[in-house]
């Protein structure tokens, strides 16, 4: 690990900007990749004519409230004809590389989006609409869901998918008695213990049975949700017993029933798609829009340096890159632009383990008193410009998230009432003799692909805290996996662990497993008043009023002060001049609406 011990905010800013700026224009060598093919030489093919029209709405379908502020729906894009060359997306990881949704973990959605049917799809408006599903319903108390899977879905060799399919997919997902707990998220663990029962109840349905009210079912299944891939449909014949050889198998070249079948993978390096025609969300199979893709091919790189994704793109090796506003004028200089994936990520200071009443921090002052000593604006404008990121919302919930209230913002920075607290709960605050000395305190974080600057902005926090409150700060920086196995194992009692994490348009899974699940290892308080306002919200089930009943959970979880929001990140892209349009989700993180994606002939 590195201990980074800067001391003035200005050393920590002007060289790393620099540094980055100065490697990307002298143009680091381009990755290995294939030159992007050119338009065959015969005329595409048109894009296959719907044989039935858009079925009805769906039975139940959660929408977002009209108060969620939802993004406005992007304009609807032609069926062109199908661009017969190829793609490239170099993005900075393939999190561990793992196809089955159980042990997926980090940027899984990159390639599960391609790959995989998921159960349910986010939209460009955030809420939560039937994918792989045609329809579900849920009873009055939210604990019975009735799911009704889409007939005529194909699995990559052609095989159909069936209703066993489905419930041996749901079943692997959520049997982790037998397995390595570390493969699972905590996430994970949480949506298992509030499952009763999962059967087949028609040709082409399953019933699921939980314990308590689980609004959230849909939204966890689907492909809007965090970064994990959650419940995906594969094959029974090849995932059967005996299962780690089958799994072993199968993920080596993976098959799935999304709209890309995988044709060759190089691990850590590259995954090769193509489109595939058979994919079931057309209008002709009651979806309400054709959600194929309107290239023939796509190749996924793993490129984890920022200076060699945008050298690349410049080359015209590359699409679709990951970028950092700190290269924009490098991409736009190549002919290229940059768009914003809006509200993809969010950032938090989170305060582990405070719920024992051994550690510091399980003094609300203290936990008050530290977020009221960052000046986060200051922090923010520093480091960032105002298209990149933004001061609003509370961790996971952004602008177009269910819950949101204009109200809900970061903690604004007060440092005299955040000495009076620390002075308060008994211990020295700079200017005076007594109390007693807080210790060392240790923020410990890693340096993401995505959102640059992170290990900077833990540093400006200690110094904040150094300041205000007369602590004396250590920020150590490593890698992520690192620190989620520190996390894991309790070994961040009591240190603030500075991360970044995927937006979602409905937060009640995460909330579910931090703050309301005291067998998750992970959970952050342990607090019968905040229980029971999280679980009162949770009781409603009608789609409609979900929206107000989350609002008066999220500021409730705030007061207590165990995550420190910091606001949250614009993701911006690097595209090349051969895309002519590109409609990416909001509170999405990771490539996305590849529908959408036009290239220029």
């Amino acid at each position: 690990m590195i201990n980074v011990n800067w001391k003035h905010k200005t050393m920590i800013l002007t060289p790393l900007m620099l540094f980055l700026l100065f490697i990307v224009a002298c143009g680091a060598s381009a990755p290995e990749i294939q030159p992007t093919q050119k338009s065959a030489s015969a005329p595409a093919a048109s894009a296959p004519a719907a044989s039935a029209p858009a079925a009805a709405a769906p039975a139940v379908a959660i929408a977002p409230a009209a108060t969620a502020q939802a993004q406005p729906t992007p304009t609807p894009l032609p069926a062109e004809v199908i661009h017969q060359g190829k793609i490239n997306v170099l993005v900075g990881g393939f999190g561990n590389e793992r196809f089955i949704s159980r042990y997926c973990q980090g940027e899984c959605h990159t390639f599960g989006r391609l790959l995989h049917a998921y159960l349910a799809s986010t939209t460009h408006e955030g809420g939560v609409i039937p994918e792989a599903l045609e329809s579900w319903e849920i009873n009055p108390d939210g604990t019975k869901w009735v799911l009704n899977m889409r007939e005529g879905i194909k699995f990559h060799d052609g095989s159909d998918a069936t209703i066993d399919d489905l419930l041996f997919s749901l079943d692997r997902m959520t049997d982790f008695e037998s397995e390595d707990p570390e493969q699972t998220t905590t996430t994970q663990g949480s949506h298992r213990r509030q499952l009763k029962s999962q059967e087949i109840t028609g040709p082409y349905q399953i019933t699921v049975n939980t314990f308590t009210p689980y609004a959230g079912f849909a939204v966890w299944n689907s492909n809007g949700h965090a970064g994990n891939l959650r419940m995906n449909l594969m094959p029974s014949k090849l995932l059967g017993e005996p299962y780690g050889p089958n799994e072993e198998a199968y993920e080596k070249l993976p098959i799935g029933a999304g709209p890309m079948k995988m044709l060759e993978r190089s691990p850590g390096q590259t995954m090769k798609f193509e489109r595939f025609d058979d994919y079931y969300y057309t209008p002709e199979f009651g979806a309400p829009e054709d959600r194929r893709p309107r290239f023939q091919f796509l190749d996924l790189h793993m490129v984890p340096e920022l200076a060699t994704r945008v050298a690349a793109l410049r080359a015209g090796d590359g699409d679709f890159v990951e970028a950092a506003e700190a290269v924009k004028s490098q991409v736009e200089g190549s002919g290229g632009r940059m768009i914003y994936a809006r509200e993809s990520t969010y950032v938090t200071l989170e305060l582990n383990n405070c719920y024992d009443p051994a550690v510091r921090c399980n003094d609300r002052r203290v936990r008050r008193a530290l977020d009221l000593a960052i000046d986060k604006e200051t922090i923010v404008d520093a480091l960032y410009t105002p298209e990149s990121y933004a001061m609003a919302g509370w961790n996971y919930v952004t602008p177009t998230s269910l819950g949101y209230t204009p109200e809900l913002t970061p903690t604004a920075f007060q440092p005299d009432e955040a000495r009076e607290l620390f002075a308060e709960a008994g211990y020295k605050v700079p200017g005076s003799t007594g109390g007693k000395d807080y210790g060392e305190m240790e923020i410990v974080t890693w340096n993401p692909g995505d959102v640059p600057f992170i290990p900077d902005m833990a540093q400006l926090i200690a110094d904040n805290w150094r300041q205000e409150l007369g602590i004396d700060v250590k920020v150590t920086v490593t890698d992520r996996t690192l620190v989620s196995q520190l996390r894991r194992s309790g070994d961040l009692q009591d240190k603030g662990r500075l991360f970044i994490n995927e937006a979602r348009w409905d937060g009640s899974t995460i909330t579910q497993s931090t703050f309301n699940d005291p067998e998750n290892a992970n959970h952050q308080l342990e607090d019968p008043a905040v229980w029971a306002v999280i679980r009162k919200g949770f009781l409603e089930a009608d789609p409609e009023k979900r929206h107000d009943a989350m609002a008066k959970v999220f500021p409730t979880i705030q007061a207590e002060h165990y995550q420190l929001s910091l606001g949250y990140a614009n993701l911006p892209w690097g595209v090349s001049s051969r895309i002519k349009e590109w409609q990416p989700w909001s509170a999405a993180a990771f490539f996305n609406a590849h529908w959408t994606i036009r290239v220029a002939e």
